[in-house]
């Protein structure tokens, strides 16, 4: 039943999407979101460090705070003096090895055509050493917390009383600042030469659930929406915090952050095009919006198939490309007939009583426009579920699309440690019994498709799962950390 939805609300109430230069990017800008710093300003260009190759002159235009910690280093082992931290040897006082060894355990992700490494925002004090503006090396500060914001909202059925996304993240991390005393310290540590940080006022702009969601609760369900609000709430649950170790559910925190911005953007785009075959279809009627289907985003194909077939960009640039133009044409048209003063279905029968637009539907979904068009969002889309530089210390072990090789040219294929925390936190804590048919319903409200075959082998050879060749859907799958494993 659809009630007090008008035609505007076929629109997903969504900001337009920038692509993240890093997974640390998510993180770094729901901790600007939530706090300034005297010392550091959100606009301007600040990056961790630079790869160890590339030219100084890359420095000119950013600021660098990992430089900038060596270069105070005294001060910066007297904050961490003051915050308790002692070492072995030379009266347990702290020396520059010391302090060098530990910046550099604070190095996050790098990408092969990227200039810097990210912190890793394991505490709300790493998180702040960097700014989204530097990361993206543009002017513009991009809102990415707020774009989550959005995504979460959206897949709450309303019958959590759960504080907003942001604020999840920073209890989750206070919480462990006084499990982990060193990560404490380090914290404290970093706000004296940086801070004192001070909270930011929060938003007055409440963000509401997306109407149409709330009267079609399956449509929810069955959306990458919908497993990011449960998933992120799993995550920052109290014992799912307790149970990872600190850089673990940081990594897994950045995973469903990119994971779940991929793929909404997607089901955006299949969205429209699901309406526009509503409004094209003669035999369908207004009512059958009721049981609209988005299905499936992307197919995850053995390796055993051919190049050709696993190259993911067909099923990524293309699909945004009509989605975002039958977007602007399905809103002009709502815009010019009524809007929020009719409701959805007396505008879808003015929609298919319109032979001009169902036409204009018909050479958009056949033919929508090529080449650079709606660049942002195949951007947005791409690089959050790329995986980044692959090999060495600063590897991405979380990335839904693996480069085949060839400039440009990406299929899916998550790794193992993307599966564990996808899998794993389909369970409110560590330890719940999971079964093989709840691991590919969860794929598939990611908007994943994949046969049973290839799950299984990953869930074995991460060591979450033994089966056997003929294993069906009801084969025990372990979370991981599974204290009872312990």
């Amino acid at each position: 039943m659809i009630e007090n939805a008008p035609f505007s609300d076929l629109i997903l109430p969504l900001r337009r999407p920038e692509y993240a230069p890093s997974p640390e990017t998510f993180l770094t800008s729901i901790a600007w979101s939530l706090f300034e710093l005297p010392k550091i300003s959100d606009r301007e260009s600040v990056l961790y460090r630079k790869k160890e190759k590339e030219s100084s002159k890359l420095g000119e235009k950013h600021r660098y705070t990992y430089v900038e910690l060596l270069e105070r280093k005294d001060e910066f082992k007297a904050a961490l003096s003051a915050s308790g931290v002692k070492v072995d040897g030379a009266g347990g006082r702290i020396d520059s090895d010391f302090i060098e060894a530990l910046l550099n355990g604070l190095s996050g992700t790098t990408s092969v055509s990227s200039s810097y490494v990210s912190a890793v925002p394991v505490v709300p004090g790493t998180a702040l050493l960097q700014t989204v503006r530097g990361m993206k090396g543009k002017e513009k500060d991009t809102k990415f917390a707020g774009m989550l914001e959005d995504l979460f909202v959206m897949g709450s059925d309303k019958k959590h009383g759960e504080s907003s996304f942001a604020e999840m993240w920073l209890a989750s991390l206070d919480s462990r600042l006084n499990s982990y005393p060193l990560l404490g310290a380090i914290d404290e540590a970093l706000d004296s030469v940086f801070g004192p940080r001070t909270r930011r006022a929060p938003s007055q702009n409440e963000r509401q659930p997306w109407a149409l969601f709330d009267n079609l609760p399956d449509l929810r369900a069955r959306s990458p929406f919908a497993w990011f609000h449960e998933a992120w709430l799993n995550l920052n649950s109290p014992e799912w915090v307790a149970a990872l170790p600190p850089r673990v559910w940081t990594d897994w925190a950045a995973a469903l952050c990119r994971t779940a911005f991929g793929m909404s953007y997607l089901w955006e785009a299949a969205w429209f095009n699901r309406i526009a075959a509503l409004i094209i279809d003669e035999t369908s009627g207004v009512e059958d919006i009721k049981q609209l289907s988005v299905g499936n985003l992307l197919q995850w194909f053995p390796e055993t198939a051919t190049k050709e077939l696993r190259d993911s960009s067909r099923q990524i640039g293309r699909p945004i490309r009509r989605g975002g133009e039958l977007r602007e044409v399905i809103q002009d048209f709502i815009q010019s007939n009524g809007g929020d003063a009719v409701d959805v279905f007396e505008g879808l029968e003015k929609a298919k009583s319109d032979s001009k637009l169902k036409q204009r539907l018909v050479d958009i979904r056949q033919k929508p426009k090529a080449g650079r068009a709606y660049k942002d969002t195949v951007e947005a889309v791409s690089y959050s579920l790329q995986t980044r530089s692959g090999v060495g210390a600063n590897a991405d072990f979380y990335g839904v699309l693996r480069s085949q090789g060839t400039k440009g040219e990406w299929e899916v294929s998550p790794g193992t440690e993307w599966l564990a925390c996808i899998v794993s936190l389909t369970a409110e804590k560590p330890g719940i019994g999971l079964n093989l048919g709840l691991t590919m319903s969860q794929l598939s409200r990611i908007g994943i498709t994949v046969n049973t075959p290839q799950v299984t082998a990953l869930l074995e050879r991460a060591g979450l799962a033994r089966g056997s060749d003929d294993a069906d859907l009801g084969l025990f799958v372990q979370t991981a950390f599974d204290v009872r494993n312990s």
